[in-house]
């Protein structure tokens, strides 16, 4: 007569997984046998793609689980069975609610505040802007994180998304990056004062520079991007080269992230029909240039 000890279950890896299932899990311990006398089971669940690698090791995908948590991994044969406490984590998929703020500026580097569920630090958990990762990532709770918005080239809404080993959650349009603009009304008539409005909604109350030239060529460039403006021009301009014609070419945008520029022209033949670049930035000494946001380059053309 010979005596069969039942199994030992010693070690679990992966030790965490998504409540879906399908984790392709590595089981050591003594006293496997074979497939066909074998079973495995997370939280009573039946694990399946059995393999006996060897008396000491084994692997199976682990089953769907009806709730997040650790469960008991069991591993029983003809000699009876052996199991590990709390070995396996299910995860559940995250979730995101919130997102605050919800809009920031394309150079990015603001922090941001994600509300959902799901979140946890005991794995890594990683948080993407559309296609970007975000940096800085902090676990504080279960339904609690912040990140730090990575920048972005190009205007408008974008998904945000939180993902661990327990899946993806999304919210679409969670984010929308702004930048500067000009808003302006027709074409310039010489003779005249000519209005325009510096707009950045996310830089209320934020110092900005503004500058215009006749000249288009790429000029300064800002962190990531360069103003398309002359610097001659620009530094002539906005510095008392020719006061009279620029007002609140500098300044602070108000509250709402506006503030309204001045263009005097007088009539000079020679400029019909020439176009004029108008472009603005605002400023942060906390970025990396001390720029915050750059605007795009308006073309106006100057008319009799």
């Amino acid at each position: 007569f010979t005596y069969e000890p039942p199994p030992t279950v010693k070690s679990v890896f992966p030790i965490i997984g998504p409540m879906p299932g399908g984790t392709h899990v590595s089981i050591t311990g003594f006293d496997f046998t074979t497939v066909q006398d074998t079973t495995v089971t997370f939280g009573g669940k039946v694990a399946t793609n059995l393999q006996i690698v060897s008396p000491t090791q084994l692997t199976c995908d682990t089953p769907p689980a009806t709730s997040a948590g650790a469960v008991t991994v069991r591993v029983t044969n003809r000699n009876g069975f052996g199991e590990l406490p709390n070995a396996f984590t299910y995860l559940a998929r995250p979730t995101i609610t919130s997102v605050s703020p919800s809009q920031g500026p394309l150079i990015g580097g603001i922090q941001v505040t994600i509300q959902g569920t799901g979140f946890t630090s005991s794995v890594n958990t990683t948080v993407g802007f559309g296609i970007l990762p975000a940096t800085q990532v902090v676990v504080i709770s279960s339904t609690r994180l912040t990140c730090v918005a990575p920048r972005n080239l190009t205007e408008g809404h974008v998904d945000v998304r939180v993902a661990h080993s327990g899946g993806m959650g999304t919210l679409p349009a969670g984010f929308e990056y702004v930048g500067g603009k000009l808003v302006v009304v027709g074409d310039p008539k010489m003779g005249t004062v000519y209005p325009f409005l510096f707009q950045a909604r996310v830089d209320g109350g934020r110092p900005y520079y503004a500058a215009a030239s006749f000249s288009n060529t790429s000029g300064i460039p800002l962190d990531f991007r360069t103003v398309p403006l002359d610097i001659d021009a620009l530094f002539l301009l906005t510095h008392g080269g020719w006061p009279p014609l620029f007002n609140n070419f500098t300044g602070n945008l108000d509250s709402s992230g506006q503030a309204v520029g001045v263009l005097n022209i007088p009539v000079i033949p020679a400029l019909n029909g020439i176009p004029l670049m108008i472009a603005f930035i605002t400023l942060d000494p906390g970025a990396p240039t001390g720029v915050r946001t750059v605007s795009k380059a308006t073309k106006v053309t100057l008319r009799l």
